[in-house]
């Protein structure tokens, strides 16, 4: 959700369900850097069912940034550090996975 409008956008939304009662499901389709900041919508709202996702942040996921984000038995520890909890994005690793817009 937060790779395509924005954190604060992304809040707006999850007030307006709030205020409805209505829970929201957050899913992860993008890279280790949207998955930080949806953790950070899950665990700010009152809200927050679930959080879908499809990768276990294991692999490249994990090299792209300095602090990987932990799972433990299907939960996601949200991280005590400050900004998104990951650190530092390490731009050698992304530079070996240059974007490609022919590939879409």
């Amino acid at each position: 959700m937060v790779g395509q409008i924005g954190i604060l956008e992304s809040k707006k939304i999850e007030w307006m369900a709030e205020a409805y009662n209505a829970q929201i499901a957050l899913w992860i389709y993008c890279g280790p850097v949207n998955y930080a900041a949806n953790i950070h919508l899950d665990i700010t709202g009152p809200n927050f069912l679930t959080q879908e996702v499809i990768d276990t942040m294991s692999g490249l996921s994990a090299k792209i940034i300095a602090e990987p984000i932990k799972i433990k038995k299907g939960y996601i520890i949200p991280s005590t550090k400050p900004g998104l909890g990951i650190g530092c994005v390490n731009e050698k690793t992304l530079s070996k996975y240059p974007y490609n817009s022919s590939r879409m």
